[in-house]
């Protein structure tokens, strides 16, 4: 296992897909009565472009980007696109109620929260007073009700101003993912809270690696480009180990 992992993390494992198979389908999502898909190179294109956007936010090594949003596109992106920026990707189950967001984001200071929708945008709003480290919320649905608010922007915005800074420096992102190593964070998953107060569990990119390679090993009849289905929440490390990393593999 360590010789297959070597001393990859997740940037590298995501560059190599993006080089070995890069118009192959990376992922697919239903909008309306059709199937869409991106590619492997797309896959890059888009997480590169979201990591530079966080960099022009003031996103750096050792920040936490917050995360609520349902299984879709832009949260894969989004959650790469803070690892690539160096930052700790930090999936929030939509279910929590304003003061489970204040404690969560508030315990790992996170600098930048990227949510769904209006919905998902109340209870963050309403935390955002005691969140003194929050600068940001990234809205992907919904944040033209929030034009004149400056520490709002849309999807949209964060993709165009990493495209605007990438255009400017293009070893910007480039830079910032080769600063990662094996033992750097990959994500922080925080626990249910179910017995007690959210714990904070850090997993870094060689957990993630070692265990897609054991999974890899196990499932010895899996075809190469399968399929996996994303139903669980990415707050879950279940879903995230499922579809998620081991969809890298």
């Amino acid at each position: 296992i360590e010789g297959a992992i070597g001393d990859m993390t997740l940037v590298d494992v995501l560059n190599r897909n993006a080089s070995k198979f890069g118009s192959m389908p990376a992922m697919h999502w239903s909008e309306g009565e059709s199937l869409q898909s991106l590619s492997w190179a797309g896959y890059k294109e888009a997480v590169k472009d979201v990591a530079a956007g966080l960099g022009t936010l003031g996103v750096v090594k050792g920040d936490f980007v917050a995360i609520m949003a349902g299984n879709r596109k832009e949260h894969l992106v989004a959650d790469l696109g803070a690892v690539f920026a160096a930052a700790t990707p930090v999936t929030l189950y939509s279910t929590l109620a304003t003061p489970q967001i204040k404690y969560i984001a508030g315990h790992c200071s996170a600098k930048v929260a990227i949510i769904e929708n209006l919905e998902f945008m109340k209870r963050w709003e309403a935390a955002k007073p005691d969140l003194p480290d929050l600068e940001y919320v990234v809205l992907m649905e919904g944040a033209e009700n929030y034009d004149t608010v400056p520490w709002v922007l849309s999807w949209d915005d964060l993709v165009g101003k990493g495209r605007r800074a990438l255009a400017d420096n293009p070893t910007m992102v480039d830079d910032s993912s080769a600063s990662l190593g094996q033992d750097d964070l990959a994500t922080l998953i925080y626990t249910s809270g179910t017995t007690g107060t959210p714990k904070g569990v850090m997993i870094t990119h060689r957990n993630v690696l070692w265990t897609v390679e054991c999974t890899r090993r196990t499932l010895t009849d899996l075809p190469d480009h399968a399929r996996f289905v994303s139903y669980l929440p990415l707050a879950h490390i279940g879903e995230r180990m499922a579809s998620h990393y081991n969809g890298l593999r």
